[in-house]
């Protein structure tokens, strides 16, 4: 809900205080909930002036802005004027590290065969000229390396994502999806399970007693299992209950005092008996 909220918050501040007061200075206008992206009709001065003026306002949005006549960056684009036209290419801060999935991490197989895919045809979408589309698919070629993907599983995804850019009129038509989703928790017996359903579906079809809805073969969404982290990292250890002094122990119930004395407050006592028993 909070990015609704938000959007709907931006949208009236944008509606009273930008496209009503400088539409005449304004030639393009995008924006992406709190990212705004502003092609500005006059000079640099002028810019400055229009941040200052939106910052004055009592409303608690506050700017930041980067004004420049050559190049700009708005989310994951960079954004060039070259010869009197607009170019870009795919932006990445100089501080971001290679944190692609791992090939061999314990996910579907169809999701780490699907992540290059769905990058590369990033970086051509995301590209104006080729100059710049090859260098940056050849590097995120490198990133999936990195990470232990197969050369077969990356030039696959090249060629299909390749395919894709090159003819979108070859991707299928997204239809209204009507079949049962069954959720589970994936582990080394899902893909066993899954083909099992698959392949006895048409036995299943001919039983009667089955509803409507489950004529049609379903589909299998997998929810993260426990990793590591889970395992091993406790979100509430229990040192934080130590006692400071004797009998007097952290309370996580009292919002005015920082700490009590378990022998006279009951619902730490209930909550925390073995402490409190320690304690006494």
């Amino acid at each position: 809900m909070a990015p609704m909220y938000a959007n709907a918050f931006m949208y009236e501040n944008e509606t009273q205080h930008i496209l009503s007061c400088y539409n005449h200075q304004i030639t393009r206008y995008f924006r992406l909930i709190d990212d705004i992206l502003i092609l500005w009709n006059g000079s640099k001065e002028e810019a400055l002036q229009f941040v200052h003026a939106l910052n004055n306002l009592t409303t608690q949005v506050k700017m930041t802005a980067t004004i420049d006549e050559h190049s700009v960056q708005f989310l994951d684009l960079e954004i060039m004027m070259a010869n009197q036209k607009l170019e870009y290419k795919r932006f990445s801060k100089p501080t971001d590290r290679n944190t692609i999935l791992h090939f061999q991490s314990f996910h579907p197989k169809h999701l780490k065969q699907s992540l290059p895919y769905s990058q590369f045809l990033r970086v051509f979408r995301n590209n104006s000229l080729s100059e710049q589309r090859d260098q940056q698919l050849l590097l995120m070629y490198g990133k999936f390396q990195a990470r232990g993907y197969p050369w077969t599983v990356l030039d696959q995804a090249l060629a299909k994502a390749k395919t894709t850019y090159s003819s979108p009129s070859s991707q299928p038509q997204r239809t209204v999806n009507i079949r049962p989703i069954f959720p589970m928790l994936f582990n080394t017996a899902s893909s066993k399970l899954t083909s099992s359903v698959r392949n006895n579906w048409k036995t299943l079809e001919l039983d009667l007693s089955i509803p409507e809805i489950f004529q049609q073969k379903p589909m299998f969404s997998y929810r993260c299992n426990k990793n590591l982290k889970d395992l091993l990292v406790n979100t509430d250890p229990h040192h934080c209950y130590s006692p400071v002094k004797k009998n007097i122990y952290k309370c996580r119930m009292c919002k005015v005092f920082g700490v009590c004395d378990v022998r006279s407050h009951y619902p730490f006592q209930n909550l925390f008996p073995s402490l409190h028993r320690q304690a006494i």
